[in-house]
């Protein structure tokens, strides 16, 4: 269980088609932006309303929070016909964009899920793949705590923080988060 859920692949799924649905229009939509969209989605609905919304768990990669069954789920997508993913060349960059070709089933969600998943999209708007990684990168503690494809735990999303952390929050995040 992650995030106060257990993990609904299901969910997951249709969350990825109903992001790449709603991110149509935005150029800068790819893969990195799907990751941190899918990761700010679970662990802001944790600390909004003590669950995630699909309960997948995120580890730390290089260049921000990613979930960790995103591959596998994308192939189920794929093999059912659901999305396919293009690639191209957008601003010097091979640029990964999930595209759907099937409706995402919003019954398997709560209003304000969708609402806050809508609310990220739009706010994202217009961030390229470098700028939403640094955003990660400033702000989310249990990303700076965790070691490279270490599990980011739901928990952290207590300590997130838009200043520079000193070195005593980081080693105290990373108490909190890691402690057995």
């Amino acid at each position: 269980m992650a995030g106060g859920r257990e993990y609904d692949s299901e969910k997951f799924r249709e969350l990825l088609l109903h992001i790449a649905i709603q991110s149509e229009d935005d150029p800068d939509f790819g893969a990195t932006k799907l990751n941190k969209i899918m990761f700010f989605a679970d662990f802001l609905s944790y600390k909004l309303y003590d669950l995630s919304i699909t309960g997948s768990m995120y580890q730390k990669l290089e260049h921000g929070p990613a979930p960790k069954n995103l591959l596998a789920e994308q192939d189920l997508l794929f093999s059912a016909g659901r999305a396919v993913v293009q690639t191209r060349d957008f601003d010097g960059y091979r640029q990964k964009r999930l595209i759907a070709l099937d409706d995402a089933s919003l019954k398997l969600f709560e209003p304000n899920e969708i609402d806050l998943v809508n609310g990220l999209v739009n706010e994202y708007q217009g961030f390229g793949a470098t700028r939403i990684s640094k955003l990660t990168h400033q702000v989310v503690m249990g990303w700076r705590a965790a070691d490279l494809n270490q599990t980011i735990p739901y928990e952290t999303v207590f300590v997130l923080s838009p200043s520079q952390p000193t070195l005593s929050q980081v080693k105290r995040a990373h108490e909190l988060a890691f402690a057995k």
